[in-house]
């Protein structure tokens, strides 16, 4: 945060924490206000609320620390500028970035909710700002592949972000 100068009066901190009961196998996030013990009632609270049970009397487990960071940014023009050159030499012909539809790479045959569809795998690298895709869909990244499942659209908004309307 410091080598992109972000002031550091404008960031807020959340942590929290993954926890279970012990044995179980999944987890219930749980934010920290002001101290451990407060989450852990919090864990007891969310779990009631979402499974429909809590067990006070059972030991808990911690799985996972977590800090979520958000910033308010005053220059989102000079994020909108990386964004842009983010994009700008990255297999994105200039036709492609024209067209509000990209090609696919390649067509696929999925099978979503038992059903079998003809599915376009699509590059992230070469959808820019204004493109949209109608699904099904399947978004490949070096990091994270997108799915955006049948009677749901896609666009790319102007920061480069995948925004999914059902």
């Amino acid at each position: 945060m410091k080598l992109q100068k972000v002031p550091i009066t404008s960031t807020v901190f959340t942590p929290s924490f993954d926890l279970r009961y012990k044995g179980q196998s999944y987890e219930v996030n749980a934010p920290m206000h002001d101290s451990i013990k407060n989450a852990v009632e919090l864990f007891h609270d969310t779990h009631k609320s979402r499974f429909g049970y809590s067990m006070p009397d059972v030991d808990v487990e911690l799985v996972n620390i977590r800090l979520s960071v958000h910033s308010k940014r005053k220059d989102q023009e000079l994020l909108l500028k990386r964004a842009r050159r983010a994009r700008k030499g990255k297999r994105t012909s200039s036709s492609t970035r024209k067209h509000k539809h990209p090609e696919p790479v390649k067509q696929l045959t999925t099978v979503l909710e038992g059903k079998k569809h003809k599915t376009p795998l699509f590059d992230r690298t070469a959808l820019a700002a204004g493109m949209t895709l109608e699904g099904p869909a399947i978004i490949a990244d070096t990091g994270s592949t997108t799915l955006v499942q049948p009677d749901m659209t896609m666009e790319i908004d102007k920061f480069g972000n995948i925004i999914i309307s059902i």
